[in-house]
């Protein structure tokens, strides 16, 4: 949460970004009730996130990293 307050992202877009970064996954579900939660999860989903945080949450927090 620290890191990604310095950079200014939203952790709920990190978290959601993370997941489809790995070349493994070829698709993330997230769970939606309301029209408010899909248009939310769309804005983090395209969220700009620098690559410097990716490599911080590595080094920081013990993320592993992730290319896509």
């Amino acid at each position: 949460e620290a890191v990604c307050a310095r950079y200014g992202v939203p952790l709920q877009a990190a978290a959601l970004q993370y997941t489809s970064r790995h070349p493994a996954v070829a698709s993330v579900l997230v769970g939606m009730r309301h029209t408010a939660d899909v248009e939310q999860n769309v804005a983090w989903a395209r969220a700009a996130i620098p690559g410097e945080l990716w490599h911080a949450l590595a080094r920081e927090a013990g993320v592993p990293e992730v290319t896509s």
